[in-house]
């Protein structure tokens, strides 16, 4: 019978198809596959989103004395903080661990903001007893950024999404464009330097190009503007959130994956095309050539002739790699959810001195 208990920070779960919401379903999913009779999870959840786990589980809401009185709310054996952001920490003395997936603010945010991000982060790792990391990029990112001590600063992979090898294509998001397409998604910021996209598509004849992801901010009206201007508006399509069933049927039914982000921290949505056996275009920034090797085609730089050469060699090269698509597909699968359940179960044991 389980006599030690884990919290686990899955409040990103509030947004579920993001990147961080998909680590906190498809981490919980895996530990919930193969229950450890030496310690359980405990979920800190948004309300309703247990229902996402499909089956009975343990779990906590977010209350205010949670979050500024946490030494009168229920004490865990371990936590896990599973984001760099987190608003809930566990009582002083709880051993834990904190999962550092990127340090983008330093790029997104003027310097004074990112000053009082990173000085937020270091009061997390200075309470850390662990720290991981999501690729040896960021720990490359995190060592020169933040003091760790005798920390240990540790990397594990995330893993390919659940989903993509459950969740069946139930065809179109609506409204999608007929003919092919190039295929691109995740949230729609300027980091993700989507708008180039615009140059490569005004080169190329008879392909559209399907973004997805939320569009909320200015990014995306920044985006439609410039195919406006490239009188290509009726070739661009922003889907926005797509459901799990129609960004199954956006991977197997594209020509390409297109990904010129500026910045990850991993890279899932490369690994999701990869696991589709598709060609896959990425840009060389961060940490996306450790994620993605040597099978996915790289820009350099974004430069529309660069854009086009790239993307032509690396369309007649896949054509002709018989072998191509299967290293592909070999390579997502080896990142998987299961090696990282069992990374993060090891050191659970260790803050929990089981081993």
């Amino acid at each position: 019978m389980n006599n030690k208990r884990v919290l686990i920070d899955a409040l990103r779960l509030q947004q579920p198809n993001t990147g961080l919401g998909q680590v906190a379903l498809n981490l919980g999913r895996e530990f919930l596959k193969s229950p450890s009779e030496q310690w359980s999870p405990v979920f800190l959840l948004p309300r309703n989103r247990e229902q996402l786990f499909n089956q009975p589980i343990d779990y906590e809401r977010p209350t205010w004395q949670r979050r500024y009185l946490p030494f009168l709310s229920p004490r865990y054996d371990a936590w896990h903080v599973l984001h760099q952001d987190a608003s809930y920490l566990p009582q002083r003395g709880i051993p834990n661990v904190l999962t550092i997936h990127d340090l983008n603010f330093l790029e997104e945010k003027s310097p004074s903001k990112a000053k009082k991000r990173l000085a937020k982060v270091q009061r997390l790792v200075d309470r850390a007893d662990i720290v991981t990391v999501i690729s040896e990029f960021t720990r490359g990112v995190v060592s020169e950024h933040l003091q760790f001590g005798d920390t240990p600063v540790e990397v594990v992979y995330n893993g390919l999404c659940a989903s993509e090898n459950s969740v069946e294509s139930n065809g179109p998001p609506q409204g999608v464009l007929n003919g092919d397409f190039l295929f691109t998604i995740g949230v729609v910021r300027k980091k993700k330097n989507f708008h180039v996209l615009i140059d490569l598509l005004v080169q190329l004849s008879n392909i559209n190009l399907v973004i997805a992801g939320n569009t909320s901010g200015d990014y995306a009206e920044f985006i439609r503007n410039a195919a406006k201007e490239a009188n290509i508006s009726h070739r661009v399509m922003l889907a926005g959130e797509v459901s799990e069933g129609e960004k199954a049927w956006l991977f197997e039914n594209c020509k390409a994956f297109v990904f010129p982000s500026l910045y990850e921290g991993f890279g899932l949505p490369l690994i999701e095309a990869m696991s589709a056996g598709k060609p896959v275009f990425s840009s060389s920034r961060t940490s996306l050539p450790e994620v993605g090797g040597e099978d996915v085609f790289y820009w350099d730089n974004f430069d529309p002739e660069t854009l086009l050469t790239v993307y032509e060699n690396g369309m007649r090269t896949f054509a002709q790699d018989s072998g191509r698509a299967e290293r592909l597909k070999a390579r997502a699968g080896s990142f998987s959810w299961l090696n990282a359940a069992r990374d993060y179960e090891n050191i659970y044991q260790r803050l929990l001195k089981l081993n």
